[in-house]
């Protein structure tokens, strides 16, 4: 999923999302080739999380912001900054930091309460 051109580093590279889905959102990782399909590299959520399907960018600093989804009674909508080349996670915004689940216009049902279902985020 998400198969997108991107550049890093100057180059072109190609990168997919692969892993499972369930539920309207995903856990795995982006996979990154070269021109020549080599692959490249991993980019990975960070801080206990996989990444989600919905969203990939890489930026001009050399870092990917990436969506995930925290699973638990709450299923809490995350943003992610990661380094490409070291897997560190520079930046991370939660959505139930700044949006009350009460706010939802989703009705609780029983598993986990997707109560913001993040899709994107903007470069």
């Amino acid at each position: 999923m998400n198969f997108n051109a991107h550049t890093l580093d100057g180059r072109p590279v190609l990168a997919w999302w692969e892993g499972t889905s369930a539920g309207g959102h995903g856990s795995g990782e982006f996979v990154l080739v070269g021109p020549d399909y080599r692959e490249l590299g991993r980019v990975r959520a960070g801080i206990g999380l996989a990444a989600d399907f919905h969203e990939f960018s890489i930026t001009t600093r050399g870092t990917a912001l990436l969506t995930a989804y925290d699973d638990g009674a709450l299923l809490d909508s995350v943003v992610q900054e990661v380094d490409v080349a070291t897997g560190k996670v520079l930046f991370e915004w939660r959505a139930s930091d700044h949006i009350d689940a009460n706010e939802s216009y989703v009705t609780r049902g029983s598993g986990s309460f997707d109560f913001a279902h993040l899709k994107a985020a903007a470069v």
